[in-house]
């Protein structure tokens, strides 16, 4: 789907930094590795300018390292029905909020 909003292609030269991506948005519930990519952006980039304390990073458990650790194992096609289900739940959850 084409856009026009300014884009930018990101190559992570370091797995870690990779996996710190992933945690994020795994920790944050994000949608896209893009919508994590942008708010890290956006708090880095407010961080700097001083208009944002440091708040302190949210640790996974051990189980939900597992859990991270087996999505980044799995194949992208098991990946993609991962993040599926993921989204059906938060729907689920959403409308029963309603």
């Amino acid at each position: 789907m084409p856009t026009s909003k300014p884009r930018a292609m990101i190559t992570f030269n370091d797995e870690a930094l990779y996996k710190a991506v992933d945690e994020y948005r795994f920790v944050h519930r994000f949608r896209s590795q893009n919508e994590a990519l942008m708010d890290l952006i956006s708090k880095g980039i407010e961080v700097l300018l001083g208009e944002t304390p440091v708040e302190p990073v949210e640790k996974l458990s051990d189980e939900d390292r597992h859990i991270l650790d087996a999505y980044h194992a799995a194949e992208p096609v098991y990946q993609g029905i991962a993040l599926e289900i993921l989204e059906n739940h938060r729907a689920e959850k959403k409308k029963n909020r309603a």
